[in-house]
């Protein structure tokens, strides 16, 4: 009896020791909600000739969707991938001017609902004229960003559809061996392919560098710090873990769609954007402080630490080490120090419109840091109160300057100035000075062409533009599965039809980190000087 109760109790040892192995080494269970926030990992991965035949029989990406059940991957993960790729390559195609048939090309030139400014004031030279040229120009520079010969654009339109088919298929083809943070990166540096700042895929967000940068015309510079390494407040960033910053930001190109270099550089250091009514265009995103992005393009190891090299304001070089944070948790502000903005384009956080005059100067400053329709029912009567007093200005004395500050205005839906507008601007004063910088991107680049085209007293001042004034825009979407956002293009705004990267102030006067230190505006008191 006594041997028989022995063996009754080993056999449950047995089986409790043979379940806790188990549990041990099952693989975690990973939610769907997993799939889209962290890598996925996938121990019966198959060989390289497997992989070889796998691709072999691959369903072709031809630019067709294809219903969620004929998708080639058997793999759930791997299928839902497929089926965000195969969307976001379809939406393109579909609707992106440089990607649509040939035979929709001429109804896109002449639809005024999809290509708005020269062209759409003047229908008389849409086809031969304004428009296909500005689309040409566009078209050309992408097939040269991307290496491609045409002996002419119809070719090369053809060509280049093909070319962005085959970068789509060599993604699927690789979803089984790639993360989740290398699929949606891969997307990204296809949505950079169509050289268009307009279309452009969501990327991942995790912990952050506890620093702030500002980009300037003549480098990075550090603009908060933690307190412990305030000695770097004002520095250069040369390098990290010794790759130079020019390096990197190259890196960063691959990932960030951009129309020039201006651009890409306060895009991956974006200061702020004061929100005055809680609806944010878009989340803050300054590329250059993330650590899964550094991470992904081999700056930063997996330790989550970054090795800075600084050039101080008095030139000693020398390095510093972070840690990267939590971005939930955010940075503390009791042991962080920041530089504190107090020129006049930083006055009224709160407000997205505001003007100011000077007597002294006969100047009205008017600031805009925004064009969204969103914002519309705080920018409207703003305007309006502008235009009240120009008119009431205009009854007495003529103004001798006026001053539209557009710096760092990412863009929208408002058209300002307006017809009506421009008539009592034209009136009102003798001179007219639109500033911009690189952070004048959009809207805020179409506005500043349209008063370059209606003012003959117009005067473009400060720095050169975040793109040129022809430009795609249009569609954002979420992809089915990850839920991530992207957009994708399917309008044209036909401008000055210029072959240049960005519209060039009249008078360039960048400003400088001395400038930034003393709270200087060297634009502006330039225009009080003349």
């Amino acid at each position: 009896m006594l041997a028989k109760f022995r063996k009754t109790i080993a056999l449950l040892l047995g089986l409790l020791i043979c379940f806790l192995l188990a549990s041990c080494t099952a693989e975690p269970k990973i939610t769907e909600e997993d799939n889209y926030t962290a890598d996925y990992e996938n121990n019966d991965m198959p060989t390289e000739e497997e992989d070889y035949e796998i691709a072999a029989q691959a369903l072709p990406f031809t630019g067709e969707p294809v219903p969620r059940s004929e998708l080639f991957w058997q793999e759930a993960r791997d299928q839902d991938w497929e089926s965000d790729i195969r969307h976001f390559a379809v939406k393109a195609l579909r609707m992106h001017p440089l990607l649509i048939d040939s035979a929709e090309l001429d109804s896109f030139l002449n639809s005024f609902n999809r290509v708005y400014g020269i062209a759409r004031e003047r229908p008389g030279v849409l086809i031969e004229g304004y428009a296909a040229g500005a689309y040409n120009i566009l078209l050309q520079r992408a097939l040269t960003r991307n290496g491609i010969l045409a002996d002419d654009l119809d070719e090369g339109r053809y060509a280049f559809r093909e070319f962005f088919i085959h970068k789509v298929n060599e993604l699927i083809l690789d979803i089984p061996s790639l993360s989740d943070y290398e699929i949606i990166f891969g997307l990204a540096a296809i949505a950079v392919l169509l050289d268009d700042a307009h279309t452009r895929m969501g990327l991942p967000m995790g912990d952050i560098f506890p620093v702030e940068f500002l980009s300037l015309y003549d480098g990075i510079y550090f603009i908060g710090v933690p307190k412990e390494i305030e000695h770097a407040l004002y520095g250069e960033l040369i390098a990290i873990y010794g790759i130079e910053i020019n390096e990197i930001i190259e890196r960063l190109a691959r990932i960030i769609p951009h129309e020039n270099k201006y651009y890409l550089r306060n895009k991956i250091t974006q200061p702020a954007f004061e929100d005055p009514i809680g609806l944010r265009h878009y989340v803050v995103r300054p590329f250059l402080k993330e650590f899964i992005i550094l991470n992904y393009l081999s700056v930063v190891d997996d330790s989550g630490i970054a090795d800075f090299t600084v050039r101080g304001t008095t030139g000693e070089i020398f390095n510093i080490q972070l840690q990267a944070i939590n971005r939930e948790a955010g940075i503390d502000e009791s042991a962080f120090v920041r530089h504190e903005f107090s020129t006049l384009m930083h006055d009224n956080p709160e407000e997205v419109f505001w003007h100011e005059y000077f007597p002294d100067e006969s100047l009205i400053y008017i600031r805009i840091r925004s064009f969204i329709q969103r914002y519309s029912n705080i920018f409207h009567p703003a305007r309006d109160r502008l235009m009240a007093q120009l008119l009431d200005f205009s009854a007495e004395k003529k103004i001798e300057s006026l001053v539209i500050d557009l710096r760092q205005n990412p863009g929208g839906d408002i058209e300002w100035p307006d017809a009506s507008a421009f008539i009592i601007l034209s009136e009102i004063a003798n001179s007219l000075y639109v500033i911009t910088d690189a952070g004048t991107f959009s809207k805020g680049v179409i506005n500043t062409s349209n008063i370059m085209r209606h003012m003959e007293n117009a005067t473009v001042i400060g720095e050169p533009s975040g793109q040129i004034d022809n430009m795609f825009a249009g569609y954002a979407g979420l992809l089915p599965k990850s839920r991530m956002r992207y957009n994708t293009s399917h309008r044209m705004w036909v401008g000055s039809n210029s072959e240049d990267i960005a519209i060039r102030p009249d008078i360039f006067i960048p400003l400088t980190i001395e400038d930034v230190i003393n709270n200087r505006d060297p634009v502006l008191e330039a225009i009080k000087a003349r």
